[in-house]
Formats: C-alpha cells, sequence, structure tokens
C-alpha cells in the first residue's frame, strides 16, 4: 500500500447513525466522504438566521431591514437585535 492509500484509508468516516443529507451542504452530497469534508462542510453563502438563534456559521453577516448593516459573528453566539428590532440575519461572507 502507499502512503497515499494509506492516508486515504485513514481518512475514512463511517456515516452509521448520522443523517447525511442534514449535515452536507447540496454541492457537498454525493462526494466520498471522509473526516474533512464532513466536519468542514460549510453553510452557503445566503443562510439566513433569525434574532436570539444560534448562528449556524462564522463569517459577515447582512441585517435584512432599513437601514441594514453588517457584522462579523462567530459559529455559536446568538443572532444579535439591529435598531433595537428582532431581524432576520443573512450570511454574505465566510469568515
Amino acid at each position: 500500500m502507499t502512503l497515499l492509500a494509506a492516508a486515504r484509508a485513514q481518512t475514512e468516516f463511517p456515516l452509521h447513525g448520522f443523517r447525511r443529507s442534514t449535515r452536507l451542504s447540496g454541492e457537498q452530497r454525493g462526494k466520498k466522504v471522509t473526516k474533512m469534508n464532513y466536519y468542514n462542510a460549510r453553510k452557503p453563502i445566503g443562510t439566513t438566521a433569525r434574532t436570539g438563534e444560534v448562528c449556524p456559521e462564522s463569517g459577515v453577516w447582512q441585517s435584512i431591514d432599513t437601514p441594514s448593516t453588517t457584522a462579523p459573528i462567530a459559529k455559536g453566539n446568538r443572532m444579535p437585535p439591529h435598531n433595537g428590532k428582532s431581524v432576520t440575519w443573512k450570511l454574505v461572507r465566510h469568515a
């Protein structure tokens, strides 16, 4: 077995007990699943989240209101209000 083949064999990741469709983005479905692309799957640009929800992806988020603003928000933090109101935030750039 070559060194490259050995490295590939170590990164295989069985999906026993996992629901693949809810864990991977649309562009990654159908590709060979490895530890690397399974855990590094990003939410797509345009993903939305409401104030008070847990941020699903680190990046720059834009509020969908008038006037709008952008803010860098880390994955796992709560989505903030804007202008004292509950708003919808849209992911515009990954961190």
